[in-house]
């Protein structure tokens, strides 16, 4: 019987190493992949736990770990182990991988890296549970250290970018990359945005708002081939009409669905807005609250510091 060789080796650093080299193990593996496929599979050495002590003196085996792939002539790497690449932290595994691609010549990624690529956007409630369910990923005192690292982090055009929610045609809607957010929300609507994914969408707005900002004068068909005074052209007359200068609109908004009203309307009305060529809108938020049972002291409190923190116009509360 002819033996049948691989096409394609798959090289695999895993969190631990049973010996130098495993050639073919992993079921589920082979019931995922083409049958010319073959995983070639190593491991880090001397990882008991996934603390960061412990991340740190395993990885100083890796480089060992890359050798004996090459050695075996595999065609890709993939570091293995979610825990391992989020205890050493994004910034240091693309180092760490960036490094072994011109080491080697080989394509290098990892489980986790795989998973961040395909994923566009992390729903901020979905990232709070996976911090509280995962040992391996950092701890927080409470939900509102995320908001606030979320708030420092959207500052930042490198790192991620924040949208109120992702609209039903996929459109990040109250979308923020590099700017101030006064308010992260913590619901089911608020997500995380990959910055490249962002930066894409900012720069097809860009483009379809100076195509409509570009000014456009509307003449009748062959105005311009018409001929007069002894041969020379004559300009047509712009076309005339009512032009409107000027929008006003006032909607009500769900207060438990704020975010989400919010975002379509910025998406769906202000951006026309606000690209037309020297265009000047102005938005402002009314709020009314009719309270019959009144409002404790507390409520008072929070409400009027964090009215002051978001440098209301005017605010106060009524007593009858």
């Amino acid at each position: 019987m002819q033996r049948v060789l691989p096409i394609y080796r798959w090289g695999m650093i895993g969190p631990s190493r049973g010996g130098p080299v495993q050639v073919g193990p992993g079921y589920r593996f082979y019931r995922l992949v083409p049958p010319e496929v073959m995983i070639v599979s190593t491991g880090l050495v001397g990882l008991n736990d996934y603390t960061k002590q412990d991340v740190d003196r395993a990885i100083e085996s890796y480089w060992e770990c890359v050798d004996l792939l090459v050695k075996e002539k595999v065609d890709v790497i993939v570091f293995g182990g979610a825990p391992i690449s989020a205890q050493l932290g994004r910034k240091r595994a693309l180092e760490l991988f960036d490094e072994t691609r011109k080491r080697t010549g080989l394509p290098v990624s990892s489980t986790l890296e795989s998973a961040i690529e395909a994923m566009n956007h992390l729903g901020v409630k979905k990232l709070w549970d996976y911090l509280c369910r995962y040992v391996y990923l950092p701890r927080l005192q409470d939900v509102n250290v995320l908001l606030e690292a979320i708030k420092d982090g959207v500052t930042h055009r490198d790192y991620f970018a924040y949208a109120t929610r992702v609209g039903d045609d996929g459109r990040y809607q109250g979308l923020s990359l590099g700017d101030s957010v006064p308010t992260v929300y913590f619901d089911d609507a608020s997500v995380l945005v990959k910055p490249e994914v962002a930066q894409q969408q900012r720069d097809a707005d860009a483009q379809a708002a100076a195509q409509v900002a570009r000014p456009e004068t509307a003449y009748p068909p062959d105005e311009t081939k018409k001929v007069s005074n002894g041969g020379a052209a004559t300009p047509p007359a712009p076309a005339t009409g009512p032009i409107a200068r000027r929008f006003h609109g006032v909607v009500r908004l769900d207060e438990t669905r704020i975010a989400r009203d919010a975002g379509r309307i910025a998406e769906e009305i202000i951006q026309h807005l606000a690209s037309q060529f020297g265009a000047d809108v102005e938005i402002t938020l009314e709020i009314h609250a009719r309270l019959p049972g009144g409002t404790p002291d507390n409520v008072v409190r929070t409400v009027s510091e964090n009215a002051r923190t978001l440098k209301f116009e005017s605010f106060g509360f009524e007593e009858e």
